[in-house]
C-alpha cells in the first residue's frame, strides 16, 4: 500500500469513521502498516477459553512482516495518536459507544506485538474514557458490541497495567458483572487474563464463595474458564474442587464420590435433578480438571458412573472427550483407567458402531496393550445377540439435517465453542459409516484386522441381520438417589 495513500487515509480518519464502510479501509490501513492480517490464523471467537494459547501467541501467527520499517512505525504511532492517544473525551466516548469499537480492538490486536509501550499507552488512555462514571461503564461493559473492547483491553494489558484495572476499577464489582447476560464474559477475560497466581487468587476469592450462584444464572463460562486457568495454578487447582462441592451442595468430604456424576448430568441453571443429556459445560470443565496434577478423589468420582451412564458419556459429543481426557491423562492412576475400561467390556462393539463412541474403542486399540486389544477384538468379531441394546443413536433433525437440540445460552461473536468440544447429546441426520469422520478415516491398521476377522469362514456362518431395542441408555429420566444430596 502506497505511503501517500496511508498518510492522506490518516488524516481523513474522520470522514473514513462517520462514512458506511469506512472503518473497514482504516483497519486495511492498520493492517498495512502493522504488517499484521488480524484473525488470519484465529478469530476473536476463539478468544476466551476456547483459545489454546495466550492471544499474543495466537497474534504471532498473522504477522507477515517480522521487522516493521521506521516509515511504518511512524505511521503506526500516529494512527495511535490520531485516534485514541490524543483523542477529546467526549469523540472517543462516542467512538467507543458507537460502531467504533472494531478498529480500536485492530489497533491494540497490531501493537500488542509491534509496540508493548505504545500498547500501554492506548489501554491507559481507553480505560480513563470506560471507567471514567458508573453510568457509562455500565454502558459499556453491558453493550453487546463496546463490551468486546474491554475484553480486549484486559487480554493485551501488561501485568502491571491489569492489576491497576483490578484494584481500581473491577475489584468488589464482580457480582453485577456476571450476573449480566454480556458483562459476564469480561469477567471471563479477566479470569483467563490474570498473569500472576496472586491475581488469580485475588479474583477467585471473589467468585468461588458466589460458584453456585453464577451456575444458577446460567453462567457456566466462568466455570470453564476457572477450570482451565487453574493448569497454570496448581496450588489453586484444589480451591476450584472445593468450590465446585459447594456449588453442588456436596457439603460433606465423603459426598465428593459424586461430584463427577453431577457435573455430567446436571445443569444447575435447570434445578438439582440429573437431566438425560451430558451438560456440555460439566464436561469441558473436567476436560481440563483431568490435566490436574492431583486427579485422585476426581477419577474416583468418575468411576461411580454405572456401565449405563458410562455409555452414555461415551457416546456423546462432548462427553466422549470427557473420556478421552480421562483416559489421555498423565496424572489419572494406572489402577482407575483399567477399572473403566473393563466396566464397558461386552459394550464395545456398541461403542465401535456410534460416531462419538468409535474414538474411545480407537484411543483404546491404539493405546492399550496385546491383552485388551485381543479382548476389544474378540468382542467386535462377534455378531451382536438378538434385541440387543446400544443401537446407533438417531434424532429428529432440526432445519438443515442438524438436531435442533443446542445447549449454547450465551451472545455474540466469540460465544461459540471450537475444537469439537461443543453441543450435546445429539447426531446430525443419518449415520454415516465410522470411516467417514474425520480423524478416525481408515481407524488405523486394527481396523483390517477386524475386516479380515469378519471375512472368514467362521463368521459368515453366522447371522447377518441384527435387531436392536431402542437404546434405553438416553431414555432413563430418573437420577439415582445416591447423588441427591
Amino acid at each position: 500500500m502506497d505511503l501517500t495513500y496511508i498518510e492522506s487515509s490518516i488524516e481523513q480518519m474522520e470522514d473514513y469513521i462517520g462514512e458506511p464502510g469506512g472503518q473497514q479501509k482504516l483497519i486495511e490501513v492498520l493492517e498495512n502498516i502493522g504488517g499484521v492480517r488480524v484473525g488470519r490464523n484465529w478469530s476473536r471467537k476463539t478468544m476466551g477459553f476456547g483459545m489454546k494459547t495466550s492471544i499474543s501467541e495466537e497474534i504471532q501467527k498473522d504477522v507477515l512482516i517480522k521487522e516493521l520499517p521506521p516509515n511504518y512505525k511512524r505511521l503506526l504511532r500516529k494512527l495511535a495518536e490520531e485516534l485514541v492517544i490524543k483523542r477529546s473525551r467526549r469523540k472517543l466516548e462516542e467512538l467507543m459507544t458507537g460502531r467504533g469499537t472494531s478498529i480500536i480492538q485492530h489497533l491494540l490486536f497490531v501493537l500488542k506485538v509491534r509496540s508493548d509501550e505504545l500498547c500501554d499507552d492506548v489501554v491507559k488512555r481507553c480505560i480513563e474514557i470506560i471507567f471514567g462514571n458508573e453510568e457509562l461503564t455500565k454502558s459499556i461493559v453491558t453493550n453487546s458490541v463496546s463490551a468486546y473492547l474491554v475484553e480486549t483491553i484486559i487480554l493485551v494489558a501488561s501485568e502491571s497495567r491489569l492489576k491497576k484495572i483490578w484494584s481500581k476499577h473491577l475489584k468488589g464489582k464482580l457480582e453485577p458483572m456476571w450476573q449480566d447476560d454480556i458483562a459476564n464474559f469480561v469477567v471471563q477475560r479477566l479470569i483467563d487474563a490474570a498473569q500472576t497466581e496472586e491475581l488469580f487468587n485475588e479474583v477467585t476469592g471473589e467468585i468461588h464463595p458466589k460458584l453456585a450462584d453464577i451456575f444458577s444464572f446460567n453462567r457456566p463460562g466462568i466455570g470453564v474458564c476457572l477450570a482451565k486457568a487453574c493448569i497454570k495454578y496448581p496450588s489453586a487447582q484444589e480451591k476450584l474442587i472445593d468450590a465446585l462441592m459447594s456449588a453442588y451442595y456436596l457439603t460433606e468430604p465423603r459426598k465428593k464420590q459424586y461430584l463427577v456424576p453431577l457435573m455430567l448430568f446436571t445443569d444447575p441453571a435447570k434445578g438439582k435433578e440429573k437431566g438425560s443429556e451430558v451438560w456440555l459445560h460439566g464436561s469441558l470443565m473436567l476436560q481440563y480438571i483431568f490435566r490436574y496434577k492431583n486427579t485422585y478423589d476426581v477419577s474416583k468420582s468418575f468411576l461411580v458412573l454405572d456401565r449405563e451412564e458410562s455409555i452414555t458419556v461415551a457416546t456423546d459429543k462432548s462427553g466422549s472427550h470427557v473420556v478421552e481426557s480421562f483416559l489421555q491423562s498423565e496424572t489419572v492412576p494406572t489402577a482407575s483407567k483399567n477399572e473403566f475400561v473393563n466396566k464397558l467390556m461386552g459394550c464395545y462393539s456398541i461403542l465401535q458402531q456410534d460416531r462419538f463412541g468409535t474414538r474411545i474403542v480407537d484411543h483404546l486399540m491404539n493405546n492399550g496393550d496385546s491383552a485388551l486389544k485381543e479382548k476389544i477384538m474378540e468382542e467386535l468379531c462377534k455378531p451382536a445377540p438378538i434385541g440387543a441394546i446400544g443401537a446407533p443413536r438417531y434424532t429428529n433433525p432440526g432445519p438443515m439435517g442438524r438436531s435442533s437440540n443446542h445447549h449454547r445460552s450465551d451472545h455474540g461473536p466469540y460465544r461459540h465453542h471450537h475444537g469439537g468440544m461443543g453441543g450435546g447429546n445429539t447426531s446430525y441426520g443419518a449415520r454415516r459409516p465410522y470411516n467417514q469422520h474425520g480423524s478416525y478415516n481408515g481407524g488405523g491398521a486394527w481396523r483390517q484386522d477386524l475386516k479380515r476377522h469378519r471375512d472368514n469362514d467362521d463368521y459368515k456362518e453366522r447371522p447377518s441381520k441384527r435387531s436392536y431395542n431402542h437404546n434405553p441408555y438416553h431414555k432413563r429420566d430418573d437420577y439415582p438417589s445416591k447423588y441427591r444430596d
